[in-house]
């Protein structure tokens, strides 16, 4: 399944808007992670652990439904930064691109207000 129609240029990284999975969280005593999965806080960060080591019902996906206001940023191969909307009837709509830098854009990720960008370059 096609999620994104071809741009022409080659995805380094995604990274959805925060605030399209901090909105609700019905599950308090587990913590939950931008990907979609939630981790049992019973593994200390002191453990030391491999996937393998966690037991598999100690982990559980977990999706919540889109936001009215859910994007994606892009890393582009171009060096740009493309934003996309995502709704449940539309799927991902281009939003727009914020200015070209002189390499790659390799990295990009939200501020945890949502309110700014940072990305990594080859430049």
């Amino acid at each position: 399944q096609v999620v994104v129609d071809p741009i022409g240029v080659s995805i380094w990284q995604m990274a959805a808007h925060p605030m399209s999975w901090q909105q609700s969280n019905p599950k308090p005593d587990m913590a939950s992670v931008g990907n979609g999965h939630d981790i049992d806080k019973t593994i200390d960060d002191g453990d030391v652990t491999s996937e393998s080591d966690v037991e598999a019902d100690s982990l559980e996906l977990y999706e919540e439904p889109i936001t009215e206001n859910a994007s994606m940023a892009i890393a582009c191969d171009d060096g740009c930064v493309r934003i996309y909307n995502i709704s449940d009837s539309d799927g991902f709509t281009y939003h727009k691109s914020l200015p070209r830098v002189g390499g790659r854009v390799l990295s990009v990720t939200w501020s945890p207000d949502a309110k700014r960008i940072y990305a990594g370059s080859s430049d």
